[in-house]
């Protein structure tokens, strides 16, 4: 084959590759059909640094987890033991409405039955409106409350040793979610 020869093989596979995309562009974009403009516009959230109302001068210590009851209302559970020496702090479970306003607090002293955990970790409020409270460190423990906390349950035990083999004791639960069919827990 000469050089002419070569040439026009060349423009042949470059036009036929030219008309196949061509072709190829124009029944992909027609066989899609068209989407309407969405009109869903994405959440802008904003921080409100007035929200919560926290009450009586306390500061709050590290706040390791906040929850939501049937009411709207947000619970945290915070660590008391992290606020400077000196310095007001309120107690470890808050109940605040959904303006911020503080309902009430509890929690912080073992009591009859059940022994405090010293790190605050986890709450949640489930669909009964029982409030299930967690430990961690060398305190691996989950407590239920009822929402004025009154004592109700513990599993677990602090500073007991624990293997994969230990039955009765719980590993640095973290939260608790309560599968309403069944009652249980996990």
């Amino acid at each position: 084959m000469n050089v002419k020869q070569t040439q026009r093989v060349t423009a042949a596979i470059v036009f036929v590759a030219i008309v196949a995309c061509v072709v190829a562009v124009s029944h992909r974009t027609s066989a899609a059909p068209q989407r309407p403009a969405s009109k869903i516009e994405v959440p802008k959230f904003a921080v409100d640094p007035s929200w919560p109302h926290i009450p009586n001068g306390w500061t709050l210590g590290q706040v390791s987890s906040a929850a939501s009851d049937a009411d709207g209302n947000i619970w945290i559970i915070h660590r008391p033991r992290t606020v400077k020496p000196g310095v007001k702090t309120g107690p470890p479970v808050i109940e605040f409405d959904p303006a911020g306003n503080y309902v009430q607090g509890w929690g912080g002293e073992s009591g009859d039955g059940y022994t405090w955990p010293s790190t605050e970790h986890g709450i949640t409020v489930d669909y009964k409106g029982n409030v299930w409270i967690s430990g961690n460190g060398n305190d691996d423990q989950v407590l239920k409350f009822t929402k004025q906390g009154k004592f109700i349950m513990q599993i677990g035990h602090p500073a007991q040793k624990k293997t994969n083999a230990d039955a009765t004791s719980l590993w640095k639960p973290a939260d608790v979610f309560v599968y309403p069919k069944t009652n249980e827990i996990f």
